[in-house]
């Protein structure tokens, strides 16, 4: 009870100004806010994993039939255990498949409206790439794998940035 007050406290101190700050209400309701982004968060990174997953798959990385069911046996967090045995247990990957290859082509950019030089090439997926892989050679290796089998102008767009000319080589 007495961790529950406490974060009762900070989250009312990090309320952002709030008129009411402090009090019960405003805690409480800063927690709520919390546990919302928290479980937003989780969803996100599930369908990112699924989505690098079935990229893996598809693209030809050889895991191993049983990779995912090991990596599950290993995981403390029962609902992240359950999460990985479920996707290791899917055999329709189809619409999953369709998500994880998803890509668009920016000509204009999305915070000031304003032409970019270069078109810029995204995948359309709930992370940022580099929240998830700090490489920025692999992130675009990656792109440039799927924008070859799914956008012919993308993968041109992609050969074309020079400084990553060597990691798009394709054999």
């Amino acid at each position: 009870l007495d961790s529950r007050a406490q974060l009762l406290q900070l989250c009312a101190h990090f309320s952002g100004g709030s008129e009411v700050q402090g009090s019960a209400a405003s805690a409480g309701e800063e927690v709520d806010q919390v546990s919302r982004r928290k479980e937003c968060r989780v969803k996100e990174v599930e369908s990112q994993l699924a989505m690098e997953y079935v990229r893996a798959l598809c693209l030809g990385v050889s895991l191993g039939s049983d990779h995912l069911t090991k990596l599950a046996k290993g995981l403390q967090n029962p609902e992240a255990r359950s999460f990985v045995e479920q996707l290791a247990g899917n055999t329709d990957l189809g619409e999953l498949k369709t998500q994880a290859f998803k890509i668009s082509t920016w000509l204009f950019s999305p915070h000031t409206g304003e032409r970019l030089q270069r078109p810029k090439i995204v995948l359309q997926q709930p992370l940022r790439p580099s929240e998830y892989c700090s490489d920025n050679k692999m992130r675009h290796r990656l792109k440039h794998a799927i924008a070859v089998r799914v956008d012919e102008k993308a993968a041109k767009i992609l050969q074309g940035a020079s400084i990553f000319q060597e990691a798009c080589r394709i054999d």
